[in-house]
């Protein structure tokens, strides 16, 4: 298993857009995936345009083809539009509820 972490700093102005988006993503990737395990929308507590995705895939091959979907390519073309800032981390999930 595959965890990704992404953190996004999203423009003030286009916040609403993104969490529109990004749920529609979520959602979309949870029931159209088999690989995809996982993924979580957080906001920050003390910065609500700084968000954090938390995605699990069950390998490299889910990861891949998650980011050649039709909603992934929804989801870059409003993120393109409106994240200042975007970071992510792939780590190998070794213990926890969704460890493999």
């Amino acid at each position: 298993m595959l965890a990704v972490v992404v953190s996004l700093q999203v423009r003030p102005e286009g916040r609403e857009a993104v969490l529109e988006a990004i749920r529609a993503q979520a959602a979309a990737s949870l029931e159209r995936e088999p690989g995809c395990v996982r993924f979580d929308v957080t906001v920050d507590t003390h910065d609500p345009d700084h968000l954090v995705l938390f995605e699990v895939y069950a390998d490299e091959e889910a990861m891949a083809a998650h980011r050649t979907t039709p909603h992934f390519a929804r989801w870059r073309t409003v993120s393109d539009a409106h994240v200042a800032r975007r970071d992510s981390t792939v780590a190998t999930i070794v213990a926890g509820s969704d460890a493999g």
